[in-house]
């Protein structure tokens, strides 16, 4: 039987939660029924050695800042070469690069997923983009939003049918947040102690998830908590300003800016609160692996966020840009164990029931047979 061929257009191979995702579905989908392979639109490659042997391709491409037309023809040979039955693009940052090519290549289907936003999306580009969008998804067999408020927003902004657009949130492999984990080892590696108490967000340093406002939290929080110490995972084009922003507080000594990291299960394991003050997010894979790593939430009520955080149950909300409210929230877990014990228990209940990688990779399974429509080899 022939398997299907699946064409991931990603801006990169950075760690990143649409990168991630891309990685996990590679790795776990059916190999007897699906083939894939990765157009990566530049050479940044970190997750490539996460790829499980034979799970995937990779093609790297040069891209030039901004719209690179001159990449789309060669985008175009690539499929004529290459035949996928379905090419998937995934935000705004591919979207052309993806459907343009595929559309002059003859794919025979297109999948598009909505993931996010960046500082991009918010920002003056926003109209140029919706105009090219709503123009080019008539082209698309298959939308993918990943959670209701998304969904809500982009069919509203775009103008599509709710009943044509799918959801499925990120998926997590819940056996990496419960394997053994030397908890002081891992703190030792960042400067922490056993008797600190570690916050911690791991997120790309960009102007979306707003940790400008988490560093001045953690002024206010460590005024009435000592011990509490910030553990910032990932990198990104704020990573100076914000080491800078840091430098200046008056808990600078109490900051730690990890870098990009792989081992990003033992990480959370090494924390004891998580904290994202997002000023937008689809579903944050990100604040899944927190709850899958069974720590207390304290974050935004910003787009699909509400859909997996219910204020006092699986985590606390706080008002974006709060800074203050943010740190009373982190004082408030941290001077209270039974509190963050009850919602981190809620969290990874929910995250085993609704969000685990199997499910996703099952409903990307058929997203895509169905994106390649009686083309599909078991049609």
């Amino acid at each position: 039987m022939k398997r299907l061929k699946i064409c991931h257009i990603l801006y990169g191979l950075g760690v990143g939660g649409i990168e991630t995702l891309a990685v996990k579905l590679c790795n776990r989908m059916d190999s007897t029924r699906f083939d894939h392979l990765i157009v990566s639109l530049t050479r940044v490659d970190e997750l490539e050695p996460e790829l499980e042997p034979g799970a995937a391709r990779v093609v790297y491409f040069d891209k030039g800042p901004g719209t690179d037309v001159q990449i789309y023809p060669r985008i175009a040979r690539l499929m004529l070469r290459e035949r996928p039955d379905v090419v998937h693009t995934r935000n705004w940052a591919t979207f052309l690069e993806g459907v343009v090519p595929s559309l002059a290549a003859r794919v025979p289907g297109r999948l598009h997923s909505f993931d996010g936003m960046n500082a991009g999306e918010l920002g003056p580009e926003r109209k140029r983009r919706v105009v090219v969008q709503r123009l080019l998804l008539r082209y698309v067999d298959k939308v993918v939003a990943r959670s209701d408020a998304m969904r809500d927003a982009m069919c509203s902004l775009l103008h599509l049918d709710p009943a044509n657009v799918d959801l499925i949130a990120d998926g997590i492999d819940l056996d990496r947040f419960d394997r053994p984990v030397d908890r002081v080892a891992v703190r030792g590696r960042f400067g922490l102690s056993a008797d600190d108490i570690v916050v911690g967000i791991v997120a790309r340093l960009d102007p979306v998830k707003d940790h400008g406002t988490l560093l001045e939290a953690m002024a206010v929080a460590v005024a009435k908590e000592p011990r509490l110490k910030l553990l910032v995972v990932g990198g990104g084009p704020l990573a100076g300003d914000l080491a800078d922003r840091a430098a200046a507080l008056p808990c600078s000594s109490h900051i730690v800016f990890a870098g990009q990291q792989l081992d990003v299960p033992a990480l959370y394991r090494a924390m004891d609160i998580y904290a994202q003050p997002s000023l937008y997010e689809g579903v944050s894979g990100a604040i899944l692996e927190a709850m899958a790593a069974r720590l207390p939430v304290v974050t935004t009520p910003v787009g699909g966020t509400v859909d997996i955080v219910a204020d006092g149950v699986t985590g606390l909300l706080v008002p974006v840009k709060n800074p203050a409210a943010l740190g009373d929230a982190l004082v408030r877990v941290a001077s209270d164990p039974a509190l963050g014990g009850r919602l981190g228990a809620a969290g990874r209940r929910l995250v085993e029931t609704r969000y685990s990688l199997e499910q996703v990779v099952n409903q990307y399974a058929r997203a895509y047979e169905e994106a390649a429509g009686p083309r599909a080899p078991w049609a």
